[in-house]
């Protein structure tokens, strides 16, 4: 991980605390080539029941912190990264793929991966 990757690391770390999901506080940062922030989204609770604990019987609508980084990216706007702090689902790399060349994620893989490239990054000590 270089300097640029560290720091795009600590802006998710505080990014994710504005996210008000009590299950998954989730940020994703995409970015130039060079590391400019182009776009960024977070987890966004459309309706909760709180009941988070119970993943059967739960009720939790969020939109994904992809599809809102998506969606604040400048139209036509070539981006290279998206950084994210939790192993995208397979419908949000589906999502991304068009937009970056590569997914970084500090983390660990725990879901199915259908994006090729997408590398992991070890969580620094801050």
């Amino acid at each position: 991980m270089n300097d640029q990757e560290f720091s795009i690391y600590h802006c998710l770390n505080q990014l994710k605390k504005k996210s008000l999901c009590l299950d998954k506080q989730v940020a994703c940062i995409i970015t130039t080539k060079d590391y400019g922030i182009l776009s960024w989204g977070i987890n966004i609770v459309k309706e909760c029941d709180k009941n988070c604990m119970d993943k059967e019987k739960r009720l939790c609508v969020t939109q994904h912190a992809e599809v809102g980084a998506i969606k604040n990216l400048p139209p036509g706007r070539r981006s290279y990264y998206a950084f994210l702090n939790l192993f995208p689902c397979p419908a949000c790399q589906k999502q991304l793929a068009p937009f970056v060349k590569e997914i970084v994620v500090f983390g660990k893989r725990h879901k199915e991966q259908v994006f090729n490239n997408i590398r992991l990054e070890e969580q620094p000590t801050l």
